[in-house]
C-alpha cells in the first residue's frame, strides 16, 4: 500500500520580548483555531505546535493525521520536510566553514575558477557571496526541468549542477548588481560543503549540526540512503531536510548564542546583504530580513537583539513554532490561506520588542519568507487591539468567537 504522507509545512516561529498577556493570547488564539481546524473534517492534514516561554514548555498540542491512510496521528516528534527552510541549514555549514580560517573555503571565492570548472563562462564572476544571497543570477534549475518531470524521485544537487553546466547563460550580469530567487545556487553550495569538507552534505550537517544540537530527529533526506518514511519530494541543499517542532526549537535557540556560529556568522546571516522583490523585505545569508534589524543587529549578552528597540528590562522570551501539513486533498486552500492570514496576524501583532517571525509554505510552488519585524511596546499594543476589532473573519473561523473578547480582554488589562 502506497501511503500518503507528504509533510509539506506552514511553520511560524516567534519570538516575543515583553508582556505577560502573550502566553494567554497565543494560546487561546492558535488552540481555538488548530481545534476549529482539526474539527472541520472527518480526516485533516497534520499540524503542531509548541510554545516555549523562559525556557519552560506551556504549550504543545499536535492535531490531525501524519498518515491519513493509516490514521496515524501527528506528534510533536513527527518529521516534516522544510522545503526552503533547509537552506538555513545549508548556509550555517558553509559559515561554519568559512569560521575554519583554513583558506579551504572563503565567501569570496569565484565558484567557477576554485570548484566547479565545468559552468559555462557566464558564470565566472559569481562567488559563495552571492550565492548565499540570492545575487548570483543563476539559473533556477526549475525553470528549465523537462515538463512533466516526476517528482517522486529525488532530483540530485549534482542533477542541478549537470543542468547548470548546459545553460550557458544566467539571468542579469554582473553579480551581485540585483536578487533573483535561486535554488541552484544553494544546491551548488551543498555541493561546496561536501568539496571542502570531504563528507557528504547529509553527514556533515549530522556532525556538525543536528548532532551537537541533539536535534536526533533530524535528517538530510538522501535518496536509496536515508529513512525517511513516506517522504516527500525534495531536494538536499534547497530543499530535503526532515525535522520535527521539537527539533525546531532547538535549532532556532542556537541561533541566538554562540554554540554553533560565532558572533560574526550570525552577524553576516542577519544583515541584509541585498532588497529581494518584495516590498520592505531584504535577504541576508539564508534568512530574508525586514524591518530596522540588519545593521542595527548586534549580539548583546549572548542573545541577538536589535539596538534600536531592545531593552534591559523585558525578560519574557516565547518560542513557539508552528506546522502543518498542506499537501493533502482535503485541504481548502482558500481556507488555508485564510488560517495562514490569521496566524500570521496573530503571530506578528503580540509584538513587545523584537519578534522573529517565519513562514514557509510548500504545495505546488514554495515560498519562504522569514521576517523580522521591531516595533515598541505602545505600537504593537495598539496594533493587537485593532487587528482584533478588525479581522470579522476570525469569529466565522472560531467555534467560540467570545475568545476574541478574551483576547481583546486581555490586552485591555495592560
Amino acid at each position: 500500500m502506497q501511503h500518503q504522507y507528504h509533510n509539506s509545512l506552514v511553520l511560524i516561529v516567534l519570538l516575543i520580548i515583553g508582556s505577560s498577556i502573550s502566553k494567554t493570547v497565543d494560546e487561546i488564539f492558535v488552540d481555538e483555531l488548530m481545534r476549529n481546524y482539526d474539527a472541520r473534517e472527518a480526516i485533516v492534514p497534520g499540524a503542531a505546535v509548541i510554545i516555549i516561554c523562559n525556557g519552560k514548555q506551556i504549550f504543545r498540542q499536535s492535531y490531525g493525521f501524519a498518515d491519513i491512510e493509516t490514521d496515524i496521528e501527528t506528534t510533536p516528534v513527527t518529521n516534516f520536510r522544510l522545503a526552503s527552510l533547509t537552506k538555513q541549514f545549508t548556509a550555517a555549514a558553509v559559515l561554519l566553514l568559512a569560521e575554519e580560517q583554513s583558506g579551504r573555503l572563503q565567501l569570496d571565492d569565484l565558484i567557477r575558477r576554485k570548484w566547479f570548472p565545468t559552468l559555462p563562462l557566464a558564470t565566472d564572476a559569481i562567488t559563495i557571496r552571492h550565492l548565499l544571497t540570492h545575487t548570483s543570477g543563476l539559473i533556477d534549475y526549475e525553470e528549465v526541468l523537462v515538463p512533466d518531470t516526476d517528482l517522486n524521485n529525488q532530483l540530485h544537487d549534482s542533477d542541478v549542477l549537470d543542468i547548470l553546466i548546459a545553460e550557458n547563460r544566467t539571468h542579469f550580469s554582473p553579480a551581485g548588481s540585483r536578487y533573483r530567487y535561486s535554488n541552484s545556487g544553494y544546491a551548488l553550495l551543498a555541493l561546496i560543503v561536501e568539496q571542502a569538507s570531504g563528507k557528504r552534505f547529509a553527514d556533515f550537517l549530522y556532525e556538525r549540526i543536528f548532532q551537537p544540537l541533539e536535534m536526533h530527529g533530524t535528517i538530510a533526506f538522501e535518496n536509496g540512503i536515508s529513512t525517511v518514511m513516506h517522504r516527500a519530494f525534495g531536494y538536499s541543499g534547497d530543499g530535503g531536510i526532515y525535522s520535527s517542532i521539537d527539533d525546531l526549537l532547538k535549532w532556532d535557540a542556537a541561533l541566538y548564542d554562540n554554540r554553533l556560529l560565532s558572533s560574526e556568522s550570525l552577524r553576516l546571516a542577519f544583515t541584509p546583504a541585498t532588497m529581494t522583490d518584495e516590498p520592505g523585505i531584504q535577504y541576508g545569508m539564508g534568512w530574508k530580513i525586514t524591518g530596522d534589524m540588519g545593521t542595527e543587529c548586534t549580539l548583546s549578552n549572548g542573545r541577538l537583539q536589535f539596538r534600536a528597540y531592545s531593552n534591559p528590562i523585558t525578560n519574557l522570551s516565547l518560542d513557539a513554532f508552528f506546522v502543518v501539513d498542506t499537501s493533502s486533498t482535503n485541504l481548502n486552500l482558500v481556507e488555508f490561506g485564510q488560517m495562514k492570514s490569521v496566524l500570521r496576524d496573530i503571530m506578528d501583532d503580540l509584538t513587545l520588542g523584537s519578534v522573529r517571525l517565519a513562514i514557509l509554505f510548500y504545495g505546488s510552488k514554495t515560498a519562504v519568507d522569514i521576517v523580522h519585524t521591531p516595533t515598541n511596546e505602545t505600537e504593537s499594543i495598539g496594533r493587537i487591539k485593532t487587528k482584533i476589532q478588525q479581522k470579522q473573519f476570525r469569529r466565522k473561523n472560531m467555534q467560540n468567537p467570545s475568545t476574541l473578547n478574551m483576547a481583546l480582554a486581555e490586552v485591555e488589562r495592560i
